[in-house]
């Protein structure tokens, strides 16, 4: 089913590890494009499907820089969606959106078009694993069977005393 889902919100970011590590590209208030420091900025830029199902980070260029100077562009982005509609799950990982610089301008003004399809799912998601979660019920799980061995040995060792006395 091909539906174009409204309300899904995206970030965008220069690698696949930043996307990952929550380092997302942020557009200040005069259209400026820089790179964000990490997971705890309060800026990061997002954009939210339309009814098309589509959002736009307009503005990304080649000589995109990061707050130090340094170059950071490159010709492939990673959208990582931060929300999904109601009734849809996640994307679970980064989605690589690519442009040819040069190739592909849009216009005179050096406007670049990335498009990506984006599959969206519903129903049920299982939780991830290795969390601390699991650390807890292993440990936990651990010390139930202990303690049951524990007390299936004393319990047998008092059996054995009793019948030895009788």
């Amino acid at each position: 089913k091909n539906t174009k889902l409204s309300g899904a919100k995206f970030r965008i970011a220069t690698s696949v590890d930043n996307a990952k590590e929550g380092i997302f590209l942020q557009k200040d208030e005069y259209g400026e494009i820089y790179q964000g420091y990490g997971p705890d900025d309060d800026e990061m830029w997002e954009e939210t499907t339309n009814s098309d199902g589509v959002a736009k980070f307009e503005g990304i260029a080649d000589g995109l820089k990061d707050s130090d100077g340094e170059d950071v562009s490159g010709n492939t982005y990673y959208l990582v969606e931060i929300k999904a509609p109601d009734g849809y799950n996640l994307l679970s990982e980064p989605v690589a959106v690519t442009f040819v610089s040069g190739a592909q301008k849009a216009n005179k003004n050096n406007n670049y078009s990335m498009k990506a399809e984006i599959m969206n799912n519903t129903g049920f998601e299982l939780p991830k694993t290795g969390g601390m979660g699991t650390v807890v019920f292993t440990v936990g799980g651990a010390v139930l069977m202990g303690l049951a061995v524990l007390i299936f040995v004393i319990c047998r060792k008092k059996d054995k005393e009793e019948n030895a006395e009788a």
